[in-house]
């Protein structure tokens, strides 16, 4: 699609505001020094153009302290993970661009009524293509967001596809 479009429209449809991005950087470096709060929101940015295409509102897209720990931990999480997601601090950073630009986007099969899959470009530490799942339209107190609910590199990604 980026053939058709201008650079212009491009960067309309498939990229955060840059200012929503500096201030996720922000807040990426201060969780770094500061986790000791896990259910604290941190904000990646509105919801760009390309999500509203799908239908998916302008609400913020938001990330807990509690998810981004689980993205990084090499250990396993759950008794049923094989490994770890060990994620970098690079994928980490790069989540907006993923979510703006992905290769491809699926209804969530084990929550069609209100989650997406962002299939990306990156790949992880096992070279497996990395997916974003996105809950929509999550209520949190008096707000309402659009939550990542975890990063991890997919294993048989071919037949997840």
């Amino acid at each position: 699609m980026q053939g058709t479009l201008t650079s212009e429209e491009y960067r309309r449809y498939f990229k955060f505001n840059e200012e929503d991005v500096k201030r996720f950087f922000e807040q990426v470096i201060e969780w770094q020094k500061d986790n000791s709060n896990p259910g604290k929101l941190i904000i990646v940015g509105k919801a760009p153009a390309i999500m509203k295409v799908l239908g998916i509102s302008e609400h913020f897209i938001e990330v807990e302290q509690s998810t981004l720990d689980k993205m990084v931990r090499p250990e396993p999480v759950y008794p049923t993970d094989k490994d770890g997601h060990n994620l970098t601090i690079s994928d980490i950073y790069d989540i907006p661009l993923q979510l703006a630009d992905p290769v491809m986007v699926f209804k969530s099969r084990t929550r069609p009524e209100d989650s997406y899959v962002f299939f990306t470009e990156r790949k992880d530490y096992l070279n497996r293509a990395i997916l974003i799942p996105l809950a929509i339209d999550i209520k949190k107190g008096r707000i309402v967001i659009h939550e990542i609910t975890s990063m991890y590199g997919r294993r048989e990604e071919i037949e997840f596809v």
